[in-house]
């Protein structure tokens, strides 16, 4: 095995590595959208409850910081939700001519003329395609995870907010009660 050779077994080796962490960021990803838009429907639902039964009686301000942290809880439940979303499709701009990017493989009508191509290409053409193609899929890998760290974190803050209220919505029930 020549030197070029070495280097595109290489490539490809790295090439599936970065596929493999963009197949674990999308996972996250919708496992953070789901739990983000499961805890607004909780939210949503108990606001619902809470103006059909009158169990509890607010103060004008306990009921206006109630809101505002509603308020501010959806606020960050949407932006974790967007963040997450982004990651999940994120925006390709390449217009790469690498036989290793499938916006460019799909503009060859038939197998032959993608055959043709592919035979015509030198080893240190490949070799500079696997290069291109590993700098463009670590870009997309970057991108994903720096909207799932940012939905993360937005996650986690809507999270103590909604611990929080939840507490105080249990407190007043619980008072009220007893």
């Amino acid at each position: 095995m020549n030197h070029i050779q070495e280097n595109i077994a290489h490539g490809l080796t790295i090439l599936k590595r970065v596929d493999e962490a963009i197949d674990r960021a999308d996972g996250k990803s919708s496992i953070v959208a789901a739990a983000t838009v499961g805890l607004l429907s909780i939210a949503i639902a108990l606001m619902i409850a809470a103006n059909e039964t009158s169990l509890v009686s607010l103060s004008k301000l306990e009921e206006y910081t109630a809101w505002a942290l509603v308020f501010v809880y959806f606020f960050l439940s949407t932006i974790s939700t967007y963040y997450s979303l982004f990651a999940l499709f994120p925006r390709l701009k390449s217009k790469s001519t690498s036989v290793f990017y499938f916006g460019f493989l799909s503009e060859f009508t038939n197998v032959a003329d993608l055959e043709k191509y592919v035979t015509e290409l030198s080893g240190e053409q490949k070799h500079t395609q696997i290069i291109k193609q590993m700098l463009l899929t670590s870009e997309i890998a970057q991108t994903k995870y720096q909207y799932l760290r940012r939905s993360v974190w937005f996650l986690f803050a809507s999270g103590l907010i909604w611990s929080f209220i939840m507490v105080r919505v249990a407190t007043l029930v619980l008072m009220s009660i007893y």
